[in-house]
């Protein structure tokens, strides 16, 4: 399999030989043509990068020569370690930081990894920005730092604590009512970050009975991580045996949702942002009229 490199990233296979994998020259080729991307913005200043990852089994490994890479370039690091992708979105934000990669093949299987390449406000970058990245992968016109100018690293484990503070804070979540209804929720975070992501959240919300299944984040995947149907009809299951209210499934970096009802049923992924909306404008309308 060929490395992936598109506007949205660059994602491949683990193992393998150079520019058909994702090997580690690939991951240095890449991380170092972002990084030189990101400091010809700034005019010689020093900036700063937030990186987050999931549990995939390659990661670490992905993680160490991204961090180099960046520092080699001049960059600081603000390592999330294990973080979701809207996690990384709004760190990249709050550091005002002048961007971000996540490592992560997102629903892609256990064998994939990718860099998930964000700008200085937590979003993906566009079209011009992926194109300029690239080429400079393509040249090979890096720029490292001298020894003076060698990027710093530090760790920050404080922004899952930070996204659930601003979830539970937003004035349409009713904390008082999901307590009182006491839901039942079963939780399939296929084995990934989402296992240290969505059960404190559900807590944080008043939700006191989870049942966690694929929750330890290993990178193990043990079902096809894609919150698919087809790939849902064991813990579709689950919820049945364990008269669960509502079940979600999510996939490995957290930037996708699947909602699975009392019964078995699946609420499809193309309805939830629909639903979200009604609620939204239901309370909204008159600041949102067209």
């Amino acid at each position: 399999m060929s490395v992936i490199a598109s506007i949205s990233g660059i994602r491949g296979t683990i193992g393998g030989k150079v520019g058909d994998a994702l090997t580690p020259i690939d991951v240095v080729k890449y991380a170092a043509a972002y990084g030189t991307y990101v400091s010809r913005q700034l005019s010689g200043k020093r900036g700063k990068i937030v990186l987050g990852r999931d549990a995939r089994i390659s990661v670490d490994m992905v993680r160490r020569l991204v961090i180099g890479t960046l520092q080699g370039i001049g960059l600081d690091v603000i390592d999330l370690d294990l973080a979701t992708t809207p996690t990384v979105e709004m760190a990249v934000a709050a550091e005002k930081a002048q961007g971000g990669i996540i490592l992560s093949a997102s629903h892609n299987p256990k064998n994939w990894n990718a860099l998930k390449l964000l700008n200085e406000q937590g979003e993906f970058i566009n079209d011009e920005q992926g194109r300029e990245v690239l080429q400079i992968a393509n040249n090979g016109d890096f720029h490292f730092a001298d020894i003076n100018n060698i990027g710093n690293y530090s760790s920050n484990s404080s922004y899952l604590q930070y996204h659930i503070q601003k979830i539970i804070a937003l004035d349409l979540v009713d904390l008082n009512a999901i307590k009182k209804r006491g839901f039942r929720v079963l939780v399939d975070a296929v084995n990934s970050v989402g296992g240290i992501a969505i059960p404190p959240l559900l807590r944080a919300l008043g939700v006191e009975d989870i049942i966690e299944v694929n929750c330890i984040p290993d990178g193990n995947f043990q079902h096809n991580p894609e919150p698919l149907p087809e790939n849902l009809n064991a813990i579709a299951n689950e919820v049945r045996r364990n008269n669960a209210d509502l079940a979600f499934v999510v996939d490995p970096d957290v930037d996708r949702l699947a909602i699975i009802c009392e019964d078995g049923t699946m609420f499809g992924e193309e309805y939830s942002l629909v639903a979200i909306a009604d609620y939204v404008l239901k309370y909204k309308k008159r600041r949102y009229r067209i």
